[in-house]
């Protein structure tokens, strides 16, 4: 338990682009504010935004991507859409491209291929959280690692310039309780 707490160190590793181009995604904390300022913003991030809009966006993207579905990817992203404003549309779609850069050598990629060509020729919006579950998913991250992982790199990105950067939670409690909910509507088909 110890060992998944810190996270996979090759997904760090293919994260890396995103932590050194980007300052935040969808969690920014109030300007370089202590670090108790820092744990009160994620604190609301992490009771709000993240349970009401950015894990149901994971799910549908999961979803998707575990049916092999491509229509409902681009659906699930272009909804997304309309739910982020302008410059946190922007940002999420940047670190979307940038992951995709990360990832385009890869060998058969399968849905993933196919999102990135419809984003590539603006079929699709190509977010941040839609791209990440088909890359997860590509690369056999479970559904509990998929968030995990988002959640560090949210983090990370946030407490760059902090001394005392500790994830505050309860990682793995965390996500838990974010999926709980999402878990009843999920119907995996074998």
């Amino acid at each position: 338990m110890e060992d998944w707490s810190r996270g996979l160190d090759w997904v760090q590793w293919l994260l890396s682009g995103i932590r050194r181009r980007r300052d935040h995604l969808h969690f920014l904390p109030a300007g370089g504010g202590p670090m108790r300022q820092v744990r009160a913003d994620w604190d609301v991030f992490v009771s709000q935004r993240l349970p009401e809009v950015l894990t149901p966006q994971l799910m549908r993207a999961w979803q998707a991507v575990l049916h092999n579905d491509l229509n409902a990817l681009q659906h699930a992203d272009h909804a997304f859409s309309g739910r982020l404003d302008g410059s946190e549309a922007e940002a999420s779609k940047e670190a979307g491209r940038l992951l995709f850069k990360a990832t385009r050598q890869a060998r058969y990629q399968g849905v993933l291929g196919h999102y990135r060509r419809a984003c590539e020729s603006g079929q699709s919006p190509g977010h941040f959280l839609t791209a990440w579950a088909a890359v997860a998913h590509f690369f056999q991250l479970s559904l509990t690692n998929l968030v995990s992982e988002y959640l560090r790199l949210e983090w990370s990105l946030a407490t760059r310039a902090q001394v005392d950067a500790a994830l505050p939670v309860d990682l793995a409690r965390l996500v838990a309780d974010l999926l709980k909910p999402q878990l009843a509507e999920i119907r995996v088909v074998a």
